[in-house]
């Protein structure tokens, strides 16, 4: 086995907690393949397959972006 090292810069967003709109439950169980997009320079990848990628809607710092769904 080859290893590497490396490192991953990362940002996240996503929308802040609020009991009216949001059910609260006890914990996250898992990362849902549902709505799941991985964006790499020259393609994307979802559950119906793989494409390809424009570099317009590319930002410069991060050129793998990942979309995920949290399940609680």
């Amino acid at each position: 086995m080859v290893e590497h090292k490396f490192s991953i810069r990362a940002r996240g967003y996503g929308e802040k907690m609020d009991l009216r709109k949001h059910e609260q439950g006890t914990e996250i169980k898992a990362i849902t393949m549902h709505m799941m997009k991985i964006l790499a320079p020259d393609f994307i990848l979802t559950e119906e397959g793989r494409g390809s990628r424009d570099a317009d809607g590319q930002m410069s710092d991060f050129p793998f972006e990942a979309y995920v769904l949290l399940d609680i």
